[in-house]
């Protein structure tokens, strides 16, 4: 058996450009600069250690509400979608009997909401959100805690996701790792993390996870 744990944002979900909409209009509230490439390399992190890099410590809090405020209004008027063909992906992986998971920074809150705006909600065996460890993401508890989960060992195990903070975790905690060149980093970026396997499309992506079940 195979155990297949997913990054959300970037990943499943066509979000970066809500993620960032909000950070920018955070960053108009609290009176600090805003620059994309910056924030797109915080993508991946939980919100309060993203708070703690952008206002510094003792003012993650602040951060935080401010973000929420921003992203489910931004979510509201511009509703979230998955990438194209990752749906299909997921339903075939479903079919195929393997172990799904969901490994990601989002609050709980945050994740449900995604969740149901994607019609995924209860579609995952496992979902690790930034409340259900202590450490986050590159750090490996959040991986090791879903294949724990799950049942399954790191060697069994395959993290799927976007950004270097995703390839870092999973390759701490002894996964596979497949990185997807559509969210947000680059393939030259993601290329430096050396992952398992580099996809281009959800096809490709799905093409080499069924090989390795």
């Amino acid at each position: 058996m195979t155990a297949i744990l997913f990054d959300l944002d970037g990943t499943i979900s066509n979000s970066i450009s809500n993620i960032l909409h909000a950070c920018y209009l955070s960053c108009q509230d609290l009176n600090v600069p805003f620059e994309e490439n910056t924030f797109l390399s915080y993508i991946g992190l939980p919100l309060l250690k993203t708070g703690e890099l952008v206002l510094g410590k003792g003012r993650e809090e602040e951060y935080y509400s401010t973000y929420q405020k921003h992203f489910f209004a931004t979510s509201a008027a511009n509703p979230l979608q998955p990438y194209e063909g990752m749906i299909p992906l997921l339903h075939q992986l479903k079919r195929s009997h393997v172990k799904l998971a969901l490994v990601t920074s989002k609050s709980t809150r945050g994740t449900i909401h995604s969740l149901e705006s994607l019609d995924l909600q209860g579609f995952f065996d496992i979902v690790v959100t930034s409340d259900s460890t202590k450490e986050h993401k590159p750090h490996p508890e959040p991986v090791l805690f879903g294949l724990q989960q799950l049942n399954e060992t790191a060697q069994n195990g395959i993290f799927v996701g976007d950004s270097l903070h995703d390839m870092e975790c999973g390759r701490a905690a002894g996964t596979r790792t497949g990185a997807v060149t559509w969210g947000a980093n680059t393939k030259e970026e993601l290329r430096t993390a050396n992952p398992t396997f580099l996809a281009d499309t959800p096809q490709e992506l799905l093409d080499w996870l069924l090989q390795q079940i």
